[in-house]
């Protein structure tokens, strides 16, 4: 006999067996019992979650012997010709390959009008049903609409929104989720005890992981290694056959992250590659630990999992902050996204682990870096692996700029008060009564303002070159940075109320999620020879600020639009 394989082999053949769809199978049980049967369908929904499945035992259901009935023999004549594929009375069409309005006409118009030759309804299955063509769909509405009293269509699409709205509006929507891994795994051990085989939990575990939601996908990766490891199944057999990242590497890279290492990170990524993995394996498994981690540090990760996996996410999760979490994860979802464009593969995953090393340093700036403390390495699906203590056989980080700055001139932070009583400081003279958290403010945004720049250009080109043309100064108060401009056209540029807010809230998450305002400035073409020409009574310097600012406000309206920033 020809073999079968595993997911056809135990194809649910009942509702009961269905797993993770109750809310669809209660629903068409209830309309068969309470004989109100809907003439068409739409079930909708991810690959592998049960939709031709499903299709076909409402078939069961609606030509059963004993039926209709919710609750199918699976032994009469017409179970049995459904389930083996071979009921004429069941017509399946694979609109992928047969899209057109010719198979539309043979395979369903003309022959719907029939009455069925063997069962009690005919039943149009019609699999990615979305690949129709327009003018198939065309064809397709009369009848769909309104079929004889005994055919029953059955729509399934993994691409709902590919659907025209007319097909939808005409069928009962039904939406199959996602399996989730403790069905997953259920569905796994089911199969593996009704083939007398065993298997290690976290071999399991990892298998139901890799299937991503899909019970199809969680039955062909178990055959594929049941076919390399025979009996039993270990982890160490499915990680080698399925390509799995090592969870021990992953937690390297994290542990690495939490200590601002760049080097044990590149390491840890080149020993994932040594092992097989391929880089786009890599960034998904790393994406996914700092993804888990984010949910442990807000309070929201998935509670069913173990109680030691869920402490020690928490544990490890302490170590960042959410935004350095989110930071992280959005480096490593762009290199993803970038994969195809890039030759240099290896290059973009080596970029990926530096930028997510120093991650923790450039959104903390002002949190010391735990020394001695240690990393709890998750129990992920694998045997827990080693713990790693932070500062234990590794060189500290190096400071930070705005350390080195403070280091090198701790005077600094306690200017005199007051400077001479001769001379009369400007407008633009830097407050020399600054304490030392304004100081230290003011050296972070400036070691950093070329990144602030970068980031503005990745939404808004103009913007950045706006910024170019600035540079910050000095901090008044607590939190108000002054941004002195070298032009009247930048200056001017700035005085939009949208773009002011887009840099105060780039410039705060450099800054670790630290409110910022910004206040803007003109730079004098030449101070000296201004204070010798002109007089210093405080009302011409007012009246100058108050042309300077009516000159500024004629300007943006004169530019009004020319550099938008993107989304504002």
């Amino acid at each position: 006999m020809a073999h079968v394989a595993l997911y056809r082999k135990y194809r649910s053949q009942t509702f009961e067996d269905v797993i993770g769809q109750q809310h669809v199978t209660q629903t068409l049980q209830n309309a068969i019992r309470a004989g109100k049967v809907a003439h068409a369908y739409l079930f909708c929904g991810p690959r592998g979650t049960g939709k031709t499945t499903t299709a076909r035992l409402l078939a069961k259901a609606l030509n059963c012997e004993q039926g209709p009935t919710p609750t199918p023999c699976d032994r009469c004549a017409m179970c049995v010709a459904i389930r083996e594929g071979r009921a004429v009375d069941v017509i399946e069409m694979d609109a992928a390959s047969e899209t057109g309005i010719d198979d539309v006409r043979e395979t369903i118009i003309e022959n719907a009008q029939y009455m069925p030759q063997q069962a009690r309804y005919k039943v149009y299955i019609i699999d990615e049903v979305h690949d129709l063509s327009t003018k198939a769909f065309d064809a397709l509405l009369k009848t769909l609409e309104e079929p004889p009293p005994h055919v029953v269509f059955v729509l399934a699409t993994t691409e709902v929104q590919r659907v025209p709205v007319t097909i939808r509006s005409r069928c009962i929507r039904f939406d199959f989720r996602r399996a989730s891994l403790e069905d997953l795994v259920l569905r796994i051990n089911t199969v593996l005890e009704r083939e007398g085989l065993t298997a290690e939990p976290e071999a399991v575990q990892a298998i139901a992981r890799a299937a991503d939601g899909s019970f199809r996908d969680a039955l062909s990766l178990l055959e594929q290694v049941l076919a390399y490891a025979g009996g039993h199944v270990d982890y160490e057999t499915v990680r080698s056959v399925l390509g799995i990242v090592d969870e021990e590497a992953v937690g390297a890279v994290i542990n690495a992250a939490a200590r601002g290492d760049v080097g044990k990170a590149l390491m840890a990524a080149d020993e994932m590659l040594r092992r097989g993995s391929s880089v786009r394996t890599v960034l998904e498994a790393v994406a996914q630990r700092v993804r888990d981690l984010l949910y442990a540090r807000v309070g929201a990760l998935d509670e069913s999992l173990s109680v030691a996996q869920l402490s020690a996410l928490k544990a490890l999760a302490q170590h960042f902050t959410p935004d350095t979490l989110s930071r992280m994860l959005d480096v490593l979802v762009r290199a993803q996204a970038q994969l195809r464009n890039v030759p240099q593969q290896r290059v973009l995953l080596d970029m990926a682990m530096v930028q997510i090393a120093r991650m923790k340093q450039e959104t903390e700036p002002t949190s010391p870096i735990n020394s001695g403390q240690t990393v709890v390495q998750p129990a992920a699906a694998t045997p827990p692996a080693a713990e790693v203590r932070v500062g234990e056989g590794a060189t500290s980080p190096a400071p930070s700029r705005s350390e080195q700055a403070q280091q090198a001139s701790p005077q600094a932070a306690k200017a005199p008060a007051s400077a001479s009583t001769d001379v009369k400081p400007s407008t633009e003279t830097t407050p020399t009564s600054v304490d030392a958290g304004t100081s230290e403010l003011l050296k972070l945004i400036q070691g950093r303002w070329e990144q602030i720049i970068a980031r503005v250009a990745e939404r808004s080109r103009g913007g950045a070159e706006v910024l170019r043309e600035a540079s910050p100064v000095r901090v008044e108060g607590e939190n108000t940075v002054v941004l002195r401009f070298r032009t009247e056209f930048s200056y001017a540029q700035m005085q939009s109320e949208k773009r002011r807010q887009f840099v105060e809230q780039t410039i705060s998450r450099f800054l670790g999620g630290r409110a910022v305002t910004i206040r803007c400035e003109m730079q004098r073409a030449n101070p000296a020879s201004q204070s010798a020409n002109q007089p210093s009574n405080d009302k011409q310097q007012d009246d100058e600020e108050i042309n300077g600012e009516q000159y500024a406000q004629e300007v943006a309206q004169t530019f009004n639009g020319y550099i938008e920033l993107e989304g504002g």
